[in-house]
């Protein structure tokens, strides 16, 4: 891993690559839980990571571009978990 990666990143980058898993073992189970479980926790480091890494005042526009992907991905992922546990997602916080 790059050293100039913040820590809050990496983090966030790997909790994302659960959400599958979370749907699909939720499902397998009958446990809506696990979504839910796996939200506050993606919710969670998407707060760590937003507090610790600047987005818009990034100056490096590659590390900019790069942490922009990361809160859209996030975004869907919260919208598509929220929605599967029957609540709506607002636009804006």
């Amino acid at each position: 891993m790059h050293s100039d990666i913040p820590q809050k990143s990496i983090q966030l980058r790997m909790n994302l690559e659960k959400s599958e898993k979370a749907v699909t073992t939720a499902a397998e189970s009958y446990e809506p839980s696990v979504v839910a479980r796996y939200l506050i926790s993606l919710c969670t480091d998407f707060n760590k990571f937003y507090q610790e890494c600047p987005i818009l005042k990034e100056e490096n526009e590659s590390i900019k571009i790069a942490r922009l992907q990361l809160v859209n991905v996030a975004q869907q992922i919260i919208k598509d978990a929220t929605a599967l546990l029957g609540m709506e997602c607002p636009e804006e916080m």
